[in-house]
């Protein structure tokens, strides 16, 4: 009976006790002080952004590792939590919550989420912190970029942005069914970014300055009695933009020393919904509607920094713009009978864009005045609605199937008129399931077509060219998974496989077919109750092909493109010693991608094709973490974290600041590093 005893025993080494909450309770009515307190160093082994491009972990050195997890309650029910993340890191994370049976919950947050692209690129522009770019008092004025003096000398500058996220919440239920909730989020991005500008054919990547603020605000009340529920929300967000344009002085001889070009602009939307649900006998009905209002006026940049073009002045101060919104969605969900289920649901969404129309006069390299030209202000109209049927068969088969049909009108105004006006669209999947002995696999087949409204040319874009997302389509896609355990033997498997194919017939010019595959396979064994293997092999690839004209006419070239991307890994979990004080845990992770793109004359050409070289990147990485309880309080822990990163992209590799005559780059290369994290933390329980 032992023996048995053991083979059978229960595992409750993962479960996660800290989310078990009473039901029946109206809280914890017994005083309870407990928490989770880890401190630690970690050690990076080389300055690398990528490494740490969300982290923090970006330079070389030592830093502090802090988290925190306590909770207390006492016998009136109230209740306190700290849970933070991360805490000496540019990644840390940090909530507060108060608990009171007569006063609700609040809780506090603060995150911060850093960015880190590149340390390498170099640029002669300097800051001065306002939006305004300016060149080194002895720059040397040149038509090619190899003869301006001083690029040698240009210092390196950091591409990178850090989030920093204040939350707030609020949650009441003054009466049972009853409740209420308010909450405000502020975030603030600052840093670096690059952006490109141009005098004519004259261009430059420049440091684009970054200092965004959003805020939202949100009240939202509801009662619920079942089966009923009402809930209204309103909620506004602002997002405003401390650097709404750049100045930059041109690296490049001509009429036109300053330029200025027109950054985010600040904007703000308010929205009011209204839920409800309820049920009748079998059926379910549910039901949400949002009314929005949106609006920017953003004061507008001149089109000119200079006074070459003083005598074209703008059309209005700034925009004026208003966008109404609505989304509505009404659904009913019914079990007809044991076996046979109903979900039948209609989806609205409408955006009436009543920004004004205007005549404006485009700048082109700050220097030619073009041809009038009035904005476009589209709004649309879309509407869905979906079919689902399932039954249920015995032994473990069930059957589905699902049919949809959208519409979608876009808005005509004088000025202001779409190239296509009207699309629709309907969609047919049918699915099979079915387990036995521990097994399930699941297929699906869908199949779709868009029918579009007769193409109106606009604009100075070929007539022939057809946006794939308002085309005629031809949608065909597949879905299968097999999963299932193998006896007893603790070994578990999974298998699947997908497809999905776009055809374009319309299109003369621009895309003409795309297709995605993926596929993959994961496993996972148990050694007993002591030792868990587990591993994972995905697959993904993207074709699309497209068609062009170098003459404005039909097609005379041809180009495909392949996204390929394939990932594996391994993870081993063990307790070593028979007391289980010695815990280790491995996981190895090893990711490439490649993307290869041809152009060819005919799309049965193959030799003689002209190929970019192909982009790549390539990821391992190994994290070994083995744990030491030394006592029922205090744990020790040592961790290892390498990581090996390899990428090719013609666009930057090579390509120094001087490199092509007419476009003043930063010189930035693809990262290609090997670099680790040690880490030694101390674990102590209360």
């Amino acid at each position: 009976m032992a023996a048995f005893g053991e083979a059978f025993s229960a595992d409750y080494s993962k479960a996660r006790t800290d989310r078990w909450r009473c039901r029946l309770c109206p809280f914890d009515d017994a005083f309870r002080r407990e928490g989770i307190v880890t401190a630690g160093v970690l050690a990076v082994g080389d300055s690398q952004p990528r490494f740490g491009r969300d982290n923090g972990l970006d330079r070389a050195g030592s830093y502090a590792d802090v988290a925190v997890d306590a909770r207390y309650s006492d016998e009136a029910g109230r209740i306190a939590s700290v849970h933070g993340t991360d805490l000496g890191l540019d990644a840390r994370q940090l909530r507060m919550r108060l608990a009171d049976p007569r006063a609700g919950a609040a809780a506090l947050q603060w995150r911060e989420v850093p960015r880190n692209v590149a340390v390498d690129g170099r640029t002669p522009y300097v800051s001065d912190g306002d939006g305004s770019l300016s060149l080194p008092a002895d720059w040397t004025r040149a038509y090619d970029t190899a003869e301006m003096t001083g690029l040698g000398l240009a210092p390196s500058f950091r591409l990178a942005t850090h989030r920093r996220r204040l939350g707030a919440d609020w949650r009441f239920e003054p009466s049972p069914g009853w409740r209420l909730h308010a909450d405000y989020l502020r975030e603030t991005k600052r840093g670096t970014e690059e952006t490109g500008a141009d005098f004519l054919y004259q261009a430059a990547i420049l440091p684009k300055p970054v200092e965004y603020r959003t805020e939202t605000f949100g009240v939202r009340g509801s009662f619920q009695a079942r089966p009923l529920l009402l809930a209204v929300e309103a909620r506004e967000a602002r997002f405003a933009n401390a650097k709404p344009a750049l100045t930059w002085e041109s690296a490049y001889p001509g009429p036109v020393p300053v330029a200025r070009k027109s950054l985010a602009p600040s904007n703000a939307l308010r929205t009011l919904s209204w839920t409800a649900r309820s049920a009748l006998g079998r059926t379910s009905f549910h039901t949400r509607l949002s009314w929005s209002r949106g609006h920017q006026d953003e004061a507008f940049v001149s089109g000119t920094a200079g006074d070459v073009l003083a005598g074209s002045p703008l059309p209005a101060q700034s925009l004026d713009g208003h966008i109404h919104g609505f989304a509505g969605s009404v659904r009913a969900v019914s079990r007809v009978t044991e076996r046979l289920r109903l979900d039948v649901s209609h989806r609205r969404w409408q955006r009436d864009n009543r920004t004004p129309l205007r005549t404006w006069t485009p700048v082109l390299g700050d220097l030619v005045a073009m041809p009038a030209r009035t904005n476009r202000a589209h709004g649309f109209d879309r509407r869905r609605t979906e079919l689902q049927l399932r039954y249920r068969l015995p032994r473990g088969v069930r059957l589905a199937a699902g049919a949809s049909k959208a519409a979608l009108g876009r808005q005509v105004s004088l000025g202001s008129r779409p190239e296509v006006v009207r699309n629709e669209e309907a969609r047919l999947w049918l699915e099979a399931a079915v387990r036995w002995r521990g097994f399930g696999a699941t297929v699906k087949a869908s199949r779709g077509h868009r029918q579009a409204a007769a193409f109106e040319a606009h604009g100075a874009n070929n007539p022939l060219t057809r946006r794939f997302h308002q085309a005629e389509r031809e949608l065909r896609g597949w879905k299968a998974r097999l999963h299932g355990d193998v006896g007893a033997s603790g070994l578990a498997l999974g298998l699947y496989a997908d497809q999905r194919r776009n055809d374009y017939p319309d299109s003369a010019l621009g895309r003409l077919h795309d297709e995605d595959r993926g596929w993959g396979v994961d496993f996972s064994y148990a050694f007993g109750t002591k030792a868990t293997l587990s591993g994972f092999h995905d697959g993904q690839r993207t074709t699309f092909s497209s068609a062009g004209s170098a003459a404005f006419g039909v097609a005379d070239w041809w180009s495909t493109s392949r996204d390929a991307v394939a990932a594996h890994g391994l993870t081993f979990e063990s307790r070593l010693l028979a007391n289980d004080r010695l815990h280790l845990s491995l996981a190895y992770v090893s990711s490439f991608g490649e993307g290869v793109y041809r152009t060819t004359g005919s799309l049965a050409e193959t030799a003689g094709a002209s190929i970019f070289p192909a982009l790549v990147s390539g990821q391992r990485s190994l994290d070994i973490t083995v744990r030491y309880r030394y006592s029922d309080r205090v744990t020790l822990a040592l961790r290892h974290y390498g990581e090996r990163y390899r990428s090719a992209d013609w666009a930057f590799d090579g390509v120094a600041m001087d490199t092509i005559r007419n476009v003043l780059t930063t010189g930035r290369a693809m990262p290609r590093y090997s670099n680790r994290v040690v880490g030694l933390l101390v674990e102590a329980r209360w």
